[in-house]
């Protein structure tokens, strides 16, 4: 088994399968980033290959400060960032409800659901507030809805959220309290 900088190094000589290799294993954490931004599975998809082929073309510029997955992340988030910007009019997303979103093949996705061990009623609940938090994340304007996705779904530190984000970690501490209190004030009184 090849290292990651033996990879880098073979696929910046032109080894497609080592920039396979590479990809491989950055690829379901992309996808999860990618549908938890986009909100759908087509979109996500779309954002996963322009994301890798950007990687591809830039792999000269990588500097290897990171590793590999991390730089493939950040290049997520930003050509998202670039398709929201050239997205004049905000509307709407509406996420789809799964746990969690893996990429199992070139055109395969798997829906990995965990099994909380409720009874019907409480299962019923636990998915009809899931559901109402899904929406209203779907409703953020596009900045806040990706502070929330990378802080809060994918578990970035506001430090890290702040930096993908491009902006202050005030701005995301703002945008999350902000976000936070909408979600309990929908909660209790709905």
């Amino acid at each position: 088994m090849r290292s990651e900088a033996e990879l880098i190094q073979m696929a910046r000589s032109g080894d497609r399968q080592a920039f396979d290799a590479l990809v491989r294993e950055a690829s379901s954490l992309i996808y999860n980033l990618s549908y938890r931004l986009t909100g759908n599975s087509s979109d996500a998809k779309d954002l996963w290959q322009e994301s890798v082929i950007k990687a591809y073309q830039r792999l000269s510029e990588f500097k290897g400060r990171s590793s590999f997955s991390s730089w493939l992340y950040r290049i997520a988030v930003n050509e998202w960032k670039d398709k929201m910007r050239q997205e004049q009019n905000d509307s709407t997303l509406f996420l789809e409800s799964i746990d969690r979103v893996i990429l199992v093949g070139e055109d395969e996705v798997s829906m990995e659901v965990q099994d909380m061990g409720h009874s019907p009623a409480e299962a019923l609940f636990s998915k009809q507030r899931c559901d109402v938090v899904l929406d209203m994340i779907g409703r953020l304007d596009k900045h806040t809805r990706m502070v929330v996705v990378l802080a809060l779904i994918e578990g970035k530190s506001y430090q890290e959220t702040a930096e993908l984000a491009g902006c202050s970690v005030r701005t995301v501490n703002r945008k999350i309290t902000s976000v936070r209190e909408m979600i309990r004030r929908k909660l209790h009184y709905d």
